[in-house]
């Protein structure tokens, strides 16, 4: 018999109305036998639901945006027995979602989970405490996915973010970071830095492979130029330096800013990441295992 709860969060994203609820437990119901629906707006209410999944060996269905992924993956890690996740994105910018390629259709994005085809995939783990799927930044336009106000997200997605952005764009940066990996140790000045664990950040498609899967993460230490340095990703395709590991120490020494951890507020000052290989698993389209298939060994 197969079993799934199905969680969503009102307060999340674009939420679900109850025409968008009945058409979620309306698919649920033809691709399982025994579906579970619950409403979870605190995180002791989405712990709750994923003991009950994990004990009654049921498929963890959710809703939500980046930040709802990144608290549903930091509560499915607490787990001894880990169920496989689906995912309905319906957040502002759903980057995760496009690094598994899952539309932000809902009916799309049920025919994903309908497939039944899943694969594990990597995170990382931030400072020994907190996991992240996508992306840990510091810097310029980091902090944007957390200071934007609910209100406006809802109201205009994606362009309250780039409204953030461009005003970000005219205060130039710089943070003094010592990077330390295995192989190296340097110190350089940057308006930013990302570590990215996936293709895309910000609806931009950064990375050309598909980091998930790779048992490592890239680092970006973005080189200072006009609008912080931005111009870089969207035309030059330049960066300061890029390291490619599985481990690395990062400690910003003349700025107070937080980490954002795919889009949630970290902590200040050092970061330490390490890879978590196929740490959990998630429906995906099959077209992602066709392409997964089709890299070289």
């Amino acid at each position: 018999m197969k079993k799934a709860i199905y969680v969503y969060n009102t307060l999340s994203g674009r939420g679900i109305d109850d025409r968008r609820l009945q058409l979620i437990e309306k698919n649920l119901n033809k691709t399982y036998d025994d579906v579970l629906i619950l409403k979870t707006n605190t995180i002791e209410e989405l712990e709750n639901a994923s003991i009950k999944a994990s004990e009654e060996k049921r498929d963890f269905i959710f809703s939500g945006g980046d930040g709802t992924f990144n608290q549903v993956v930091n509560v499915i890690m607490k787990l001894n027995e880990k169920p496989t996740l689906g995912y309905l994105p319906t957040g502002t910018t759903n980057d995760t979602a496009k690094n598994f390629l899952i539309s932000r259709n809902i009916r799309k994005a049920l025919k994903v989970i309908a497939h039944q085809q899943s694969v594990k995939f990597d995170l990382c783990l931030a400072n020994d405490e907190k996991y992240f799927t996508y992306v840990a930044a510091l810097g310029a336009f980091a902090d944007i996915a957390y200071v934007t106000k609910r209100k406006a997200k809802k109201k205009i997605g994606n362009l309250a973010y780039y409204r953030k952005a461009f005003l970000e764009a005219f205060k130039p940066r710089r943070i003094h970071v010592l990077v330390k990996t295995k192989d190296e140790t340097f110190a350089c000045d940057v308006p930013f830095i990302l570590v990215l664990n996936g293709r895309s950040v910000a609806s931009f498609k950064i990375g050309k492979r598909d980091e998930l899967f790779d048992h490592k993460f890239h680092v970006y230490l973005t080189r200072p130029g006009p609008f912080n340095g931005l111009l870089h990703y969207l035309f030059f395709k330049i960066k300061t330096y890029k390291i490619v590991t599985d481990e690395i120490f990062l400690e910003a020494k003349n700025t107070e800013d937080n980490w954002c951890l795919d889009g949630e507020r970290g902590n200040k000052g050092k970061l330490h990441v390490k890879a978590i290989p196929k740490a959990l698993s998630i429906y995906v389209n099959p077209r992602l295992i066709k392409r997964m298939n089709k890299r070289p060994k």
